[in-house]
């Protein structure tokens, strides 16, 4: 018996670490707050839901040159007194000069009395404080990392440090304290949370955080979060390998419910729901995944019902919905309200943010697993809702309210048209990550393309894999009229039979092979184009960047022109890996111009995607049967068998039942006595 595996590829993304790291320290030599490990835990949220990583200690071994150099950021947890010694202390110092980050949480200003360069550091030493109470936080900078989501007044419950000097003409002050509003104020003008430069570094600070309650406020955890970030200097990134859904301009990885463009418009960098005109899906499907979606709710009326106000949802594979329902400051109840699994499960806490601000949640989603028609596991969904965890794994045991019907199939994402202006911004997807992959270039850029510009209506034929371009001349992506914003050189050669007459619109056909179509995922274009673009693939648009929805003819203008900055710029746009055929395929791209008088259609472009390592297949033994198991990520193979290797080689399907199980494909069979017998996975 031999046994014999195609080598064929399917994708996957890899997991990777976080972004960037922090360092939680909370060491004590004074008071000790119990709220520290609420505190740690919040931190250590934050990190998993915005892809930071964080390492907690209390060990001040670690403040060393060495220790803290691949830090981003050091938090002081609710320090207290003197915890660190003389070289400790010039470490850190010539870490914040080296440009890194400090972020002061409550008693960190009760820290290091006889460190001045500290106090400097921290903002103001901690002086006293009357007893737990509410008070209103005024926001003096609405548009900082660490406010942007807080109201402008913020009524929150907490310890209120009095300090021992006045921060403000030191540093930049992002909230005050109104002493009118609580009891026990003394400073009169009282700063509460500030930033600023220091010595080389950025320093933050609240004084908030002295209640264990403080770290499960969606407020104060998204004030935490922009403080980190601040003190970082870095932005919350998605991670490397996510495919970008929507970036703020390009909609070319959705359609709608009936896989016609879009009609939502997009507005200021946000994905505006259209209302009435129907929800929208991506073009890909998915299984697995890890999903971060962004969405504001605008206010709606008083004395709204409750699903009538803002209210639209995130359809998980088409068929679960994880609800997107105005929610601030409610009772959650019957499994409507925000970040429920609809009509099944309630989030665990409120997360809410008010309305008008952005909101995001962050889910990983394990799709139902199958044996054969049968479900033998449910769907799980853990959503973070503004960071706070409020499904930690969740069962989904059938599809929510108008999803779609369960079954083994991958599912697209759905946005939800139905009650109010939604909006969507900074959508990314991660598909599952244990699948091990490689990147391949199915047509790279600078190709040769075959290209037409005489101002001719090629109508739709010229798309088509059997339109004969042979008339066509030839030449490299980057060839052009030359780029009117001088980036970087062009050729002067004209795709007209004349160099002052600019064409509105240029063809571009590139044929490209392949032996086998099992497997690809991550499929995408790599698209640099400052004007307009419409691609298809095979016949069919794959993709459309900065152009209208509808109809596209030769007079169709790009919507408007890309700035000189973005002239270099690649942009990332999924395509459907179903396009793809056994064979010859045609890439066909369309260039259009945003105005008559244009002088660059110049563009280059690249088709990329991912590949799943070979599936190694397994044979056992048991007397006159064989059992053969493969990879249950391979659900687009099936086994074949032949009797002769020689050529023509006969291969056909094995047709036992096979099942799933443990995440491997099994299947048993009784070969043929007296006869050798060869086995392979492909595609059918």
């Amino acid at each position: 018996m031999l046994l014999v595996a195609a080598l064929l590829g399917f994708a996957a993304a890899h997991a990777r670490a976080g972004s960037f790291p922090v360092l939680v320290f909370s060491k004590t030599a004074g008071f000790r707050h119990d709220s520290i490990p609420k505190g740690i835990a919040a931190i250590k949220d934050l990190g998993t839901a915005n892809n930071f990583d964080v390492v907690a200690t209390e060990d001040a071994a670690i403040f060393t040159d060495a220790g803290l150099v691949s830090f981003k950021a050091v938090i002081f947890l609710s320090t207290t007194g003197d915890i660190l010694d003389l070289g400790q202390q010039a470490a850190f110092e010539r870490y914040i000069q080296a440009g890194g980050g400090f972020v002061g949480i409550h008693s960190a200003s009760d820290t290091e009395y006889s460190w001045p360069w500290y106090g400097g550091l921290v903002g103001a030493y901690f002086n006293s404080h009357p007893a737990i109470q509410n008070a209103n936080v005024i926001v003096e900078d609405t548009n900082d990392l660490s406010t942007t989501s807080l109201p402008a007044t913020w009524l929150r419950n907490d310890e209120w440090y009095n300090f021992q000097t006045n921060p403000r003409a030191n540093v930049h002050v992002l909230c005050r304290l109104d002493e009118s509003s609580y009891t026990g104020g003394t400073m009169g003008d009282h700063p509460i949370a500030w930033s600023h430069n220091y010595d080389g570094g950025r320093a933050w600070y609240t004084a908030g955080g002295h209640t264990a309650a403080s770290y499960a406020e969606p407020l104060f955890r998204m004030h935490l979060l922009g403080g980190i970030r601040y003190a970082a200097g870095v932005s919350i990134e998605r991670p490397a390998r996510a495919i970008m859904l929507f970036d703020g301009t390009n909609t070319s990885a959705w359609v709608n419910t009936a896989g016609g463009p879009i009609s939502w418009p997009v507005l200021n960098g946000a994905l505006q729901v259209n209302p009435g005109s129907g929800s929208i899906q991506t073009v890909s499907n998915y299984s697995d995944f890890q999903l971060h979606v962004e969405f504001r709710i605008p206010t709606s009326p008083s004395n709204t019902a409750e699903q009538s106000l803002g209210n639209s949802g995130v359809y998980l594979q088409s068929r679960y919905e994880i609800q997107i329902l105005d929610s601030y400051g409610r009772t959650l109840t019957g499994a409507n309200d925000g970040a429920a699994i609809y009509g099944q499960k309630d989030a665990d806490a409120n997360a809410a943010l008010p309305d008008e601000k952005w909101e995001t949640y962050d889910m990983t989603f394990r799709a139902a697993r199958w044996q054969g028609a049968t479900k033998i596991q449910n769907a799980t969904v853990t959503v973070y809702w503004n960071s706070i965890l409020v499904q930690d794994n969740a069962e989904i045991p059938l599809s929510t309210q108008a999803g779609a019907a369960e079954n083994s199939s991958p599912g697209p994402v759905l946005l939800q048209d139905l009650h109010g202006l939604i909006q969507f911004r900074n959508i990314w997807i991660l598909p599952a990550a244990d699948i091990p992959a490689a990147p391949v270039t199915l047509v790279s850029t600078g190709s040769v393309w075959k290209y037409l510009d005489n101002g001719s209506n090629q109508g739709t034929n010229w798309s088509q894999i059997t339109f004969n371009d042979a008339g066509w001349a030839s030449g490299p992506a980057m060839l052009g009229y030359g780029d009117a914003n001088g980036v970087f050189p062009r050729t002067t050669n004209s795709y007209g039979p004349n160099a002052n007459n600019k064409y509105i619109t240029t063809y571009y056909r590139r044929p490209f092979t392949l032996t086998n179509t099992w497997g690809f995922a991550q499929f995408t274009a790599r698209l640099q184009r400052d004007d307009g673009a419409v691609g298809y693939l095979n016949g069919i648009e794959a993709f459309r960047s900065n152009m209208p929805t509808g109809t596209v003819s030769s007079a169709t203008l790009a919507v408007t022109a890309v700035g000189t900055t973005d002239e270099t710029r690649f942009y990332l746009i999924p395509i459907d890996p179903r396009l793809l055929r056994k064979g010859l395929n045609v890439l066909a791209v369309e260039i259009h111009q945003s105005a008559t008088n244009s002088s660059d259609i110049a563009f280059d472009l690249a088709l990329q995607a991912d590949l799943l390592s070979p599936p190694r297949m397994n044979l056992a033994s048991s007397g006159s049967s064989l059992g053969f198991s493969w990879p249950g990520y391979a659900d687009g193979l099936a086994l074949y068998s032949s009797t002769n290797l020689r050529p023509p080689v006969a291969w056909v399907p094995v047709t036992n039942s096979v099942s799933l199980s443990n995440n491997l494909f099994n299947v048993s069979l009784q070969p043929e006595p007296n006869l050798n017998h060869f086995f392979r996975l492909q595609s059918p």
